[in-house]
């Protein structure tokens, strides 16, 4: 605390509420007491209202503060429709007021009102509190670590048997999982950075790129942000999966942390379709040895795992397959939901806090989900509800890539009745599932479905040559690209024809 002697009085400011917790609550109740905005800026996150509607968490360690916090509570929100420009504050006055106002109602005791008056009181009056703490604390680190450390208490006393009033269930775990996390993350817009204005938005030195198709990322205006989620739309067997495991290489590659959530393939599917596209290894090399393993054992599959012998059959090959594995072992993480009936909107949060309680100091910058159809509850509600499904699944996973900063990816089929075999330009209601599914997302890209006659190629007689088309994208844009299919490296490359413009209808 710094003195201000022109007019005798103590201006809290950034440090002095970083040296010990009894200093933070004493700080952070002054503040809400001061500052409506303050109060309003943080009230989801500390002493969140309860279920009942009435009371609140009690967050503080201090039986006293939580009283008082209490009542400022009530009274902002009583207040709220009133306060016009949010720089309202409780002074020692009206603070003496409520308090003698809950003595009358036999909320508190005489006693109790007069012991907090006596050390509220001189606070009131004669403390200041700096903006730039105001402003630095909801996401200042010695506060994230205290409020995470009292919601995870909280949680903890909640799920007692004298609290719930039964056993907890696994889903009362994963609710309380997805309360701590919102408790501590700061709102995405809280903190504005002055370097960001000057280079947009979306600043390319931060954008996620796929290096292996510099067309995409110059169509998206420098890669994929951030916070952002992108919907992969494909018919089924169009490469969808290719494109994900591509990207997922791709990000590895470049130093980024990736978990790839799959309900339909095992992760040894997945890594095949990197080991055939980083080794430029041909894919049926994979299809040949699935044929032969099932023919000598049908549930055989822990030999598919292994690395083909082409890969390693010369020190020099087996030292790069030594670096390819330490790479995907370093940034590559999978959860297999491959027919476990897991839900995306009950099950999605806690599966990647998982992998992050599993992998201490391994953050995920990358989320795939590689179709969303395979995380829906089929169990519950009729086939005509199924989009509503379907919409809050998207919406679980939005949410997770804004609240934790992600790049989020989710794959969706099309239907195939409305993706001819000429179909050049893929829009969003040609999605087979719920069509509102990319809403919120930020972009919807869909591959095209372009078929051949000749009945000796793979993939639903697929062209190699097909589009990435882009109706919605960040900025509002429209486009293609045309890229060539490479099955047999699992990969999409550049074609000759790099940019064309959307198609007119």
């Amino acid at each position: 605390m710094n003195n201000d002697k022109r007019n005798d009085r103590r201006v809290i400011d950034v440090p002095s509420f970083e040296k010990n917790v009894e200093i933070l609550e004493h700080v952070l109740l002054l503040a809400c007491i001061k500052s409506y905005r303050f109060y309003a800026n943080i009230r989801d996150r500390l002493c969140p209202r309860l279920p009942d509607g009435r009371s609140f968490r009690p967050d503080f360690t201090n039986p006293d503060y939580n009283r008082v916090h209490n009542l400022v509570a009530h009274f902002w929100e009583g207040m709220a429709n009133m306060i016009k420009d949010g720089e309202m504050g409780i002074g020692a006055d009206l603070m003496e007021v409520i308090l003698s106002k809950e003595v009358q109602r036999g909320i508190i005791t005489a006693e109790q009102g007069s012991a907090i008056a006596a050390w509220l009181s001189p606070d009131l009056r004669t403390v200041d509190l700096d903006l730039l703490m105001l402003n630095q604390m909801p996401s200042n680190p010695t506060f994230l670590k205290w409020i995470e450390g009292r919601a995870i208490e909280y949680e903890h006393r909640r799920l007692q048997f004298t609290s719930l009033g039964r056993q907890p269930t696994l889903s009362d775990l994963q609710d309380s999982v997805k309360s701590v996390q919102k408790t501590v993350m700061p709102p995405s817009s809280q903190v504005v950075n002055p370097g960001d204005l000057l280079w947009g938005i979306n600043p390319y030195r931060r954008l996620l790129t796929v290096p292996s198709l510099p067309e995409l990322n110059d169509m998206l205006k420098g890669g994929f942000a951030p916070g952002e989620t992108t919907v992969i739309g494909g018919i089924s067997g169009g490469a969808k999966t290719l494109f994900a495991m591509q990207a997922t290489l791709d990000f590895a590659r470049s130093g980024r942390n990736v978990v790839v959530l799959t309900t339909e393939q095992k992760p040894a599917a997945l890594v095949q379709r990197m080991v055939s596209n980083h080794f430029n290894l041909d894919y049926s090399v994979f299809k040949r040895r699935i044929e032969k393993a099932l023919k000598e054992s049908p549930v055989d599959e822990v030999g598919l795992r292994y690395l083909p012998e082409a890969c390693y059959d010369t020190p020099e090959k087996y030292d790069l397959a030594i670096a390819f594995q330490e790479m995907i072992d370093r940034h590559v993480r999978f959860i297999d939901w491959s027919g476990t009936g897991m839900s995306l909107v009950k099950n999605f949060d806690a599966a990647i806090e998982q992998v992050t309680m599993s992998n201490p100091g391994w953050e995920p910058e990358v989320i795939i989900v590689d179709w969303v159809g395979g995380g829906l509850d089929h169990s519950v509600g009729r086939n005509d509800q199924l989009r509503h499904f379907y919409r809050d699944a998207g919406e679980t996973i939005i949410n997770h890539g804004k609240r934790t900063n992600r790049v989020m990816f989710i794959m969706a089929q099309l239907n195939k009745t409305l993706v001819k075999c000429s179909t050049s330009f893929i829009t969003q209601d040609m999605l087979a599932e719920c069509k509102s599914l990319i809403d919120n997302a930020t972009n919807f890209m869909g591959i095209t479905a372009l078929r051949s006659s000749k009945p000796e190629a793979d993939n639903f007689n697929l062209q190699p040559n097909q589009y990435f088309c882009f109706p919605k994208i960040r900025d509002g844009e429209t486009g293609r690209i045309k890229v060539t299919t490479e099955f047999h490296y699992q990969r999409f490359i550049p074609a000759r024809v790099l940019m064309q413009s959307a198609p007119r209808n």
